[in-house]
């Protein structure tokens, strides 16, 4: 699965993250969406590390396979929390090229 950092590249950041079971509720989740049940993934929680400059991280997904045809049906992933892990400085000259 990817997750994409919005708003800026700068620094280092490590990003929480965890599947919520099929019966988790939160704000966010429409009720009509069909969801997956705990026969078709693995639950997983980790972190992903952005690099300065990188946008897009990554994170394994295991979905279980059956025999029992379905519709689509989705697994929600919550990102719990972001941590600052190396600060990044502009350098003043930076900051007006057209200048």
């Amino acid at each position: 699965m990817e997750i994409h950092r919005l708003g800026g590249s700068f620094g280092a950041v490590e990003v929480n993250y965890i599947t919520l079971t099929p019966n988790e509720t939160f704000p966010y989740i429409p009720a009509t969406v069909p969801r997956a049940d705990l026969n078709d993934f693995q639950t997983v929680n980790g972190s992903v590390r952005f690099m300065a400059g990188q946008e897009v991280g990554t994170f394994n997904l295991q979905i279980l396979d059956d025999l029992v045809p379905e519709e689509d049906e989705v697994v929600y992933v919550r990102l719990t929390g972001v941590r600052l892990v190396e600060t990044a400085q502009i350098r003043a000259g930076m900051m007006n090229k057209n200048s």
